[in-house]
């Protein structure tokens, strides 16, 4: 695919994209070979494709601490590889940036790596997870030598659960690729280069970026009405974090004042259910994080019980919670993109995007039944001023 090539079929998801084809020649025999090498297959230039558009940046800006970065094969009738930058959103994995580089070598992954680096210079990643790979992860300790680098448990046990038994995988990334492979590259006969940047351009990051839009939009109460029996504050929220915190409101309907002791500032002791325990809560403050002693709690860094019982029997309220906590992106909807045509198509009942019949993985309905937000009945978590969403 030549840059002009490219320029030539832009829309305005191109156009407002970053875009990196200096190096992408036509793969064919007669441009594969240095004329003045004695070596049968010694290349003149190396391949290098690379695609973020403007959403993407934002994405990566806002969700970036922690990146996996993934390489799948067999896109093509090439051996190229075809990496995958994808962070996980408050609703899902979305990718932020592709690059198709030579081959899987610790060269090709860093120089990629360096341009979208140099493309996002706000962005300053704390983790990555990639798989057991050694080029990638030599080339991020190259790139990003400060962030810390982990293998994917996904990769880390699929080459010993392979020989017993066919894996099928919820990994997001894994997902990703799996939905690019058979569906998006099936819709296209040419198996070259080219026709896989077209629909990665066209059709595979646009689907995937309407996704994250709808969900968001879908689950606000600009699409419709919550529950009465809902919390306010737990009003535009995704619905996987309003779910998680009814469940544990009803959970903290069984403790009473006794079992809430005041100790400190923003700290508390909350007795256990089931042991003589006591668990020392902090709600944390500008600086710092919220803490609990609890194994739910370090397990998934999701509210627990033991906070909620807290917003039952004393003056805190979620109010009380650090912001860095309570205003963390994975708790809180994305409009930043919010369109019309985002209204509109949020608005069909269909699991399929308008037009492409793409297969964007659906989320449950905005609203909260009523069984479920009757689990808040007879808590009193907001006695105060709490009522509001901050």
């Amino acid at each position: 695919m030549h840059e002009q090539e490219s320029h030539e079929q832009a829309s305005k998801p191109i156009r407002e994209a970053h875009i990196f084809t200096e190096r992408c020649f036509p793969l064919t025999d007669d441009n594969d070979l240095d004329d003045n090498s004695d070596e049968p297959y010694v290349r003149k230039n190396t391949f290098l494709f690379i695609y973020q558009t403007v959403q993407q940046k934002m994405l990566l800006e806002r969700y970036g601490e922690l990146v996996l970065l993934d390489a799948t094969y067999r896109t093509t009738k090439y051996a190229l590889p075809l990496f995958i930058m994808v962070v996980r959103t408050n609703v899902g994995y979305t990718p932020v940036a592709t690059f198709i580089c030579e081959s899987e070598t610790t060269a090709h992954i860093a120089e990629a790596l360096s341009i979208i680096k140099e493309w996002n210079l706000r962005w300053k990643p704390r983790f990555f997870m990639i798989d057991y790979s050694e080029p990638e992860y030599q080339a991020l300790q190259d790139v990003f030598p400060e962030a810390h680098k982990y293998v994917c448990s996904f990769h880390r046990e699929q080459a010993w659960i392979r020989w017993c038994r066919e894996v099928t995988t919820n990994n997001g990334v894994e997902a990703l690729n799996r939905t690019l492979k058979q569906f998006y590259l099936k819709l296209t006969t040419t198996n070259t280069v080219s026709s896989l940047a077209e629909t990665l351009v066209l059709d595979f990051i646009p689907d995937q970026l309407m996704s994250y839009t709808r969900k968001n939009y879908a689950f606000s109460s600009q699409y419709k009405a919550y529950n009465p029996q809902v919390p306010a504050f737990l009003h535009d929220r995704p619905r996987a974090f309003v779910k998680h915190c009814l469940t544990k409101i009803s959970a903290a309907a069984h403790y009473k004042s006794k079992d809430v002791q005041k100790v400190g500032e923003n700290i508390f002791q909350v007795k256990s259910e089931n042991s003589l325990q006591w668990y020392e809560v902090f709600l944390g403050d500008s600086k710092s994080f919220p803490k609990c002693q609890c194994a739910a709690f370090m397990e998934n860094f999701m509210p627990c019980k033991h906070l909620f019982a807290i917003f039952a029997h004393s003056d805190a309220t979620w109010n009380s919670l650090s912001p860095l906590y309570k205003n963390s992106a994975y708790f809180n909807l994305d409009l930043s993109f919010l369109s019309k045509e985002v209204q509109y198509k949020s608005c069909l009942r269909d699991d399929q995007e308008v037009g492409t019949g793409s297969p964007v993985q659906q989320e449950d309905e905005t609203d909260i039944s009523g069984e479920e937000a009757s689990t808040a009945i007879g808590i009193s978590i907001l006695p105060r001023s709490a009522s509001e969403k901050n």
